[in-house]
């Protein structure tokens, strides 16, 4: 996939417009901010009103600028001209997943009817299925994707396990998503068993594969 101005600029448009609404709605955020949530869905943390209006935003724009930086210094820099687009596209999955999260924050804080925990996990799950269809799509590097030992010392298992292991992430992320509406008081113990079992299913698929490329 070749790289798109547009696409690499739309993290740097969802962070402006996220400043710019904080900016506006300024003024009628209370002094202190809900900043955390715990399992139930109830708020357990507070901020300053100057941290829950900007911390997140630019939280996203520190991200974006890490991950701007990364393919600079990784000894595999030439691989991510060969996925740029799909890269671009991570990059703006990971920052809106934030951008859209703080909004969520700002709109239950001003009084609006939302569920900070449903929009959390509902984005999570839609940044899930979103990563599982880039994986495939990613070439060797240090930084981004399934690093083990096994997919950083042979490409081929890099290919295989990125393949094998995007249709596991998105399949997590669909599960989420169901879950969220089906069982949503379950969704925070249901994630993390799914995250588990499709993290040692991943680790251990990629041993399996670098095995059968050595040929036992």
């Amino acid at each position: 996939m070749e790289s798109d101005p547009m696409r690499r600029f739309l993290p740097l448009l969802f962070i402006a417009l996220t400043l710019l609404i904080s900016a506006l709605v300024y003024d009628r955020l209370p002094n202190r901010m809900p900043s955390h949530w715990n399992s139930r869905g109830e708020v357990d943390g507070y901020s300053s009103r100057e941290l829950g209006a900007f911390l997140l935003p630019l939280v996203a724009l520190g991200i974006w600028a890490l991950l701007r930086i990364i393919p600079r210094i990784d000894p595999r820099r030439e691989n991510y001209e060969k996925f740029q687009g799909t890269y671009d596209l991570l990059i703006a999955g990971a920052v809106g997943f934030m951008c859209f999260m703080h909004l969520g924050i700002l709109g239950f804080t001003l009084g609006l009817p939302i569920a900070v925990d449903r929009v959390i996990f509902g984005c999570a799950a839609l940044l899930l299925i979103l990563l599982g269809n880039l994986l495939p799509r990613a070439r060797p590097n240090w930084f981004v994707g399934i690093r083990t030992p096994w997919t950083l010392s042979n490409d081929r298992v890099w290919e295989r396990t990125h393949r094998v292991g995007g249709y596991a992430v998105a399949v997590a992320g669909v599960v989420m998503l169901a879950t969220l509406f089906v069982a949503p008081t379950y969704v925070m113990h249901i994630t993390i068993a799914v995250g588990m079992i499709m993290t040692v299913f991943v680790l251990g698929y990629s041993y399996v594969a670098w095995r059968q490329e050595r040929g036992h």
